[in-house]
């Protein structure tokens, strides 16, 4: 798991769910089954500190720093490249340190498969939302379910906004 500025072990409707997923998750008997969490923050969060690796930085920096682990993930992906490849740029610009972060985080997300999952904060911005997305499209994750929502079905008359409007008065 990558989270990019995300506290999903503390905050947000499901934290406690999550938390306790995440607690049982990480006690499963072999070793090689225990799941990996990575965070990159720009303060201490109760998801970095359950962390295995964490990386401090700036906001405005997250977004540079996931795009590398991005590439990183995409550079030995088999099929063919993401249309968000061409635009993520050369990750030779970020400190080593980070870049050494975004391929150990991208070889283990690559392990994990559609296990794996890449969240972003929800306040994040739509390019790092777009990002997130992309590599856990990449990725094939299961672990994340998408729920259509209701005003996207404007166009259905028994589900749109007038509808519900209706239905409320």
């Amino acid at each position: 798991v990558l989270a990019v500025g995300a506290d999903f072990l503390e905050s947000g409707p499901a934290a406690l769910r999550d938390a306790r997923a995440w607690a049982k998750a990480r006690r499963a008997e072999d070793a090689a089954d225990v799941p990996r969490l990575y965070a990159v923050e720009a303060r201490w969060t109760a998801t970095g500190a359950a962390a295995d690796h964490r990386l401090a930085a700036k906001h405005a920096d997250h977004g540079a720093i996931a795009g590398a682990v991005a590439k990183a993930l995409s550079a030995g992906a088999p099929g063919p490249a993401s249309p968000i490849d061409a635009a993520l740029g050369d990750a030779g610009e970020l400190p080593a340190a980070w870049q050494a972060f975004a391929r150990a985080c991208a070889g283990d997300l690559a392990r994990a498969g559609k296990a794996g999952l890449v969240v972003a904060d929800p306040s994040a911005p739509p390019e790092l939302q777009a990002l997130a997305w992309a590599m856990n499209e990449r990725l094939g994750s299961e672990a994340i379910e998408w729920i259509r929502s209701p005003v996207l079905d404007a166009g259905n008359d028994d589900r749109g906004i007038d509808a519900l409007m209706d239905r409320l008065h």
